[in-house]
């Protein structure tokens, strides 16, 4: 596999290379046209002299001889052309050139065949006198203009030549600089690959570069939250289970050691204690296959009244026990989601609610529009959640002062938080002292 240098250096090359060619070209397409539009233009200008000299030479000599012309006209001719005098049937009667006209030709006067059509005519009361005609050697042909046509060659080939050399070298540096970033975001991410989260890659170079360093710098970051999290986790699992499974042991070894005695009450200590077992591997259990990748949620019309009414009633023993004000107030009618998962969701904060309302408190489940966002609010009076506390909360297996004094796993929060995202939406939390906690789902 070729390096990120060796490319860039070759397509920079190539690039070069190609932007060269295309300059010869458009180069020598230009000179070209300008040859041309020179030779038309000098071959308009001329005629239009010698016309008007020969008008004048006719006009004023009764006998016409070639001194006469060759006296008048080799002052107007450049070195490089000469001119034809045909009488009026047509044929060539002289040819009249600047001395010097031929250094560097090899043409002579027959090589330049005139076409007829080609003579101009030499008019006196329109009554044609002669025809003549002008003729030029090319303009590469020309022993001056060869010399300034090999120079302007010569200085655009060392132009050329002196370019690339410094181009090339330029493009040497910066492929060599440019490799030379992506070689160090690399080994980076490679160290970072091979289980080093203590890597930190230098966030320099080019904008690419540099943000791919920055993105694997806060990857490395997450990697060892993540990987703190997961060690706190196991930790708190292991403790969580620790204590159901060394009460049961201690139970049975009483039993069989016959400290303890063999009772009903015993067997149902020791299945509540299973339970929690339990509880904790469903939800595990449960969180897992929500933050899984290939999670879909199974979204349906729901109706407010009646999803409110059926959680109402899931705890329906509680509230009458405890003598609870529960209030349900409903703005809105439908709401479209995945009805067993939101139910999940949202019973878990509901009973933590519950759980948390002393005897005659109140909770209020409610649920409104606000633009385009649906909102459900569930409050209960006699709880308070510091504002740090709000910050953990939902982790996994948190358990402060807001749910020390209950039971449960730990991760019902988390499961509904993770529900809710599922949905596009977020969970906050306000709380006051002496007045209560609210959770406000947005969905």
């Amino acid at each position: 596999m070729k390096s990120l240098f060796f490319k860039t250096l070759i397509a920079f090359l190539f690039a070069l290379f190609i932007f060269m060619i295309i300059m010869l070209f458009i180069l020598s397409f230009g000179f070209n046209n300008s040859i041309i539009e020179w030779e038309n233009e000098r071959t308009k200008t001329l005629k239009y002299n010698v016309e008007k000299i020969i008008e004048n030479i006719v006009s004023t000599n009764t006998k016409i001889t070639p001194a006469i012309f060759n006296k008048e006209l080799k002052f107007v001719l450049p070195g490089n052309a000469f001119i034809t005098i045909y009488d009026k049937e047509k044929k060539a009667l002289f040819t009249i050139k600047k001395q010097g006209m031929r250094r560097g030709a090899r043409h002579n006067y027959n090589d330049f065949i005139t076409n007829s059509k080609d003579l101009i005519p030499i008019k006196i009361e329109d009554r044609i006198i002669f025809y003549f005609s002008i003729h030029f050697l090319n303009f590469r042909e020309d022993y001056t203009n060869k010399k300034f046509l090999g120079s302007i060659r010569i200085t655009i080939l060392v132009s050329l030549f002196t370019s690339f050399l410094i181009a090339s070298i330029f493009a040497l540096f910066f492929s060599r600089n440019l490799s030379t970033q992506s070689k160090n975001v690399s080994k980076g991410i490679d160290l970072i690959a091979q289980g080093d989260l203590n890597v930190h890659i230098d966030e320099k170079g080019t904008k690419e570069i540099a943000l791919i360093a920055k993105s694997a710098n806060i990857l490395t970051e997450k990697l060892k939250k993540e990987e703190q999290l997961r060690n706190q986790w196991a930790e708190d699992i292991a403790h969580d289970l620790r204590t159901p499974v060394t009460a049961i042991k201690s139970q049975l070894e009483g039993i069989k050691d016959k400290v303890l005695e063999y009772s009903t009450d015993r067997i149902d200590k020791n299945l509540r204690e299973l339970r929690k077992i339990e509880d904790l591997i469903n939800d595990l259990a449960e969180l897992t296959k929500l933050e899984s990748p290939e999670i879909k949620i199974n979204p349906e019309k729901i109706n407010i009244n009646t999803f409110f009414d059926e959680l109402k009633s899931s705890f329906q023993h509680d509230i009458e026990m405890k003598k609870i004000d529960f209030r349900i107030k409903s703005l809105i009618n439908h709401i479209t989601g995945d009805k067993r998962l939101l139910n999940r969701a949202l019973s878990n904060i509901l009973n933590n609610a519950v759980k948390l309302t002393k005897n005659n408190g109140k909770i209020k489940m409610s649920a409104y529009r606000n633009d385009d966002k649906t909102i459900f609010e569930i409050f209960n009076s006699d709880s308070y959640i510091s504002q740090e506390e709000q910050t953990k909360i939902f982790d996994r297996l948190y358990r402060g002062e807001y749910s020390r004094s209950t039971s449960g796993t730990g991760l019902g929060l988390t499961i509904a938080k993770k529900i809710i995202e599922l949905h596009d939406g977020n969970i906050t939390i306000k709380s006051k002292k002496n007045i209560g906690t609210s959770f406000i789902i947005t969905i």
